[in-house]
This record gives C-alpha cells, sequence and structure tokens, in this order.
C-alpha cells in the first residue's frame, strides 16, 4: 500500500526534464521520476513515519526489498530515509548489506555508510564485519568500510580506519581511493600530524594522497 501511494504521488510530482537530467548525471544507471529532494522528502513525510514507527520488523523488511526492487531512484531514496529513521535492530547487518550492493552507486551507498555508523556505535562488537566486508572485494561494501567512520571526529577508531585503508590501499578502483582520501582528510581535521604520518609512510595512490592532505 505505501509504495503504490507513493508510485501514484511520484508520478503526479514529477518533472520529466528534471528526471533525464537525473538519468543524464546517473551516467544512465537508473530512471527518475524528476523530484528534487526537498520536495521528495517533503511530499512523503507522512509515508515515512508509518514506515519508521508503524511497521513491525518484518514488515518493514519486506517494504525495504520491494523498494529496491523499483526502477526509479526516488523508491531507493525514501528507503534510505526510512532506515536512516528506524530504530537500528542486530539483524540489521544483513538488510543493511543487501541494500548497499544492490542497484549500487555512490548516491545510494554513500548515505548508506552514515546508516552503517549508526549501526557500529549501537552494535560495536560487530565491527568484525568489516573485515568479511573486504574480503567479499565488492567495491562498495569496501567503500562503506573506508567512509562510515566520516564525521565522528576524536570518536574515529583510528586502528580501525588505518587498518582498513591498509588492506585496500592498493585496489585500482576509482571509488576506493577517492574514499581512503575522504576518509583521511576528514580524520585530519582533529589530528593532522597522525594523517600526515601515515600519509608518509603507506604507499598510496596519487589521488588518495591528494584528497588526504587537501585540508593541511
Amino acid at each position: 500500500m505505501i509504495i503504490d501511494n507513493l508510485e501514484r504521488i511520484f508520478i503526479e510530482k514529477g518533472d520529466s526534464e528534471y528526471a533525464q537530467k537525473e538519468r543524464s548525471y546517473m551516467r544512465n544507471k537508473f530512471f527518475f521520476f524528476g523530484i528534487k529532494a526537498p520536495e521528495r522528502r517533503k511530499i512523503t513525510a507522512d509515508f515515512l513515519n508509518i514506515a519508521v514507527n508503524n511497521l513491525n520488523r518484518l514488515e518493514f523488511e519486506r517494504l525495504i526489498g520491494s523498494l529496491w526492487k523499483k526502477k526509479e531512484r526516488e523508491f531507493q531514496y525514501f528507503g534510505i530515509d526510512a532506515l536512516n529513521k528506524r530504530k537500528i535492530e542486530d539483524i540489521d547487518i544483513e538488510l543493511l548489506e543487501h541494500v548497499i550492493t544492490t542497484k549500487a552507486w555512490w548516491d545510494s551507498v554513500d548515505p548508506l555508510a552514515k546508516v552503517t555508523s549508526r549501526y557500529f556505535l549501537v552494535f560495536p562488537e560487530k565491527k568484525n564485519k568489516i573485515d568479511e566486508w573486504i574480503s567479499k572485494n565488492n567495491i562498495w561494501l569496501q567503500r562503506t568500510s573506508l567512509i562510515f567512520q566520516l564525521g565522528m571526529g576524536k570518536e574515529t577508531d583510528e586502528e580501525l580506519l588505518f587498518s582498513t585503508i591498509r588492506k585496500l590501499k592498493k585496489s585500482e578502483e576509482f571509488f576506493i581511493k577517492k574514499a581512503i582520501g575522504w576518509a583521511l582528510r576528514d580524520y585530519s581535521r582533529h589530528f593532522p600530524e597522525r594523517v600526515i604520518s601515515f600519509v608518509e609512510n603507506e604507499n598510496l595512490s596519487s589521488l588518495s594522497k591528494r584528497e588526504a592532505l587537501k585540508n593541511i
């Protein structure tokens, strides 16, 4: 019912010209209704409240699965908003892995990394999942492993951050090189000397180095 009502409103509010611009920006990987984020969040607020507060765990998981099966990207954006607001549960790690790796691109993976951050704050004992994600050789799980600590500042698990980078520093993937630099640059706001020392002693790609030291 939520998805049917969402689709009706998305069709009504969509802008085909803006949709084509979005599709081009995303390299034609996804279809769009053409609704800008502020308006989308405004018109879906009531549905979001239902998804977050009224659905039981099984219903919510089914909703997320159905949203990721829809071709238009606004459905996945709504799902990300719902995941961001709903209370984190222990078993959510499997659901997170599914949505991170399904219809994956930076526009979904980066906000899902914030959900992952919430998860590991509530369940820090589950951080051993990071090694499993790295070993699966999926660039989006790897990127999430690198950037989920963004914004944690002095609460960053430095040992985990540095060890994850060491395991991924030889990757030739642009999104991994960029994420390494992004994570280090964010951490350098609080501990620039540690980041400089790390960069000097690790054989990072030129892109990662450049991104890491941009604000130092």
